[in-house]
């Protein structure tokens, strides 16, 4: 392999990308990213310990206290820590601008109204019961349950929107891994609703 070459025309592509592709729309993603960025860089400074659990899946982690945080609007959904390799210190955190959709706060009645609508449904029900055994990705399970790849989209959108399922990317694919201690707040919440419409 020829390295000189193999660096140039590496370069080159990315050179290509960066004007071809994201300097004439800087802007706009840019403005697509404003209020995400606004609300991470707030809730960061001020509750990382919900920051680490939420958003990053962690129940700490080495920040600095002046790390930089950016929304990503090519990476969508996602997150990424950057680490220096001489302290093990984070210093930047990469954020995709709709991951905050999936760690979203409603009143409990619209919750359990949500939280029934996936127990009444045999198909979302049987695929939380493939999640509790392992993960799975998307194509892996419309084919197991005979179903569309979006028809899996569409249950998943109500199951992330509970944060029921979390969902990871490995490679090219992204596997949704359910999330049982959700999953007992759930009935949990659905039990004191019951019980106080007695």
């Amino acid at each position: 392999m020829d390295l000189p070459e193999t660096q140039f025309r590496f370069r080159y592509v990315l050179s290509e990308f960066l004007h071809r592709c994201c300097l004439p729309v800087e802007d706009a993603l840019r403005e697509i990213s404003r209020e995400s960025v606004e609300t991470m860089s707030t809730q960061f400074s001020s509750q990382q310990e919900m920051f680490y659990a939420q958003f990053l899946k962690m129940e700490s982690a080495p920040f600095k206290t002046d790390v930089v945080v950016r929304m990503s609007p090519l990476t969508e959904i996602g997150c990424q820590v950057w680490l220096k390799p001489s302290d093990s210190q984070c210093d930047y955190v990469r954020i995709g601008t709709r991951t905050p959709e999936l760690i979203v706060h409603h009143d409990d009645r619209k919750v359990v109204d949500a939280f029934r609508k996936v127990l009444s449904d045999k198909q979302r029900m049987t695929i939380m019961e493939l999640l509790a055994g392992r993960p799975w990705y998307g194509q892996e399970l419309a084919q197991q349950l005979g179903i569309s790849a979006a028809s899996i989209f569409h249950h998943m959108s109500l199951l992330l929107d509970l944060n029921l399922v979390q969902i990871e990317r490995i490679e090219r694919r992204i596997y949704y891994q359910l999330q049982r201690q959700r999953l007992v707040q759930l009935f949990e919440m659905l039990q004191r609703s019951l019980l106080e419409g007695a």
